[in-house]
């Protein structure tokens, strides 16, 4: 039992950390800081936090409400995050800016979900 709950913690914090480098990343690609590749975006299914909500989330919450709008915000920010980086190649940073304010609000909210499922 103690050896999942390191687990679970692990795959917690990395799953957090990784959610917000991207973040940070994607933010640093609207002001031509880096570089993104389209090969480079991975779903919502190939990433760290929806492994972590597959693993730890739902067998120990369920389907729930709160499971379900962390599954949905998830799904929104990965669908975002796409059309942000379209955009920029784009030139509409316009645009680009402006889904990711609503990304960066989705963001917070996963970290605020994710904080209360742990």
């Amino acid at each position: 039992m103690h050896q999942h709950s390191d687990n679970s913690n692990l795959s917690y914090f990395y799953a957090r950390h990784n959610h917000r480098l991207w973040v940070v990343n994607l933010h640093a690609f609207i002001l031509g800081l880096t570089n993104i590749q389209e090969s480079d975006i991975i779903s919502d299914k190939d990433c760290d936090l929806h492994s972590w909500i597959e693993t730890y989330v739902k067998p120990r919450h369920g389907e729930n409400s709160l499971v379900m709008e962390l599954t949905t915000k998830h799904k929104k920010t990965h669908s975002l995050y796409y059309k942000i980086f379209s955009s920029v190649n784009n030139n509409d940073t316009e645009t680009a800016k402006a889904d990711y304010e609503l990304l960066s609000k989705y963001s917070e909210q996963i970290l605020q979900i994710m904080d209360q499922l742990r």
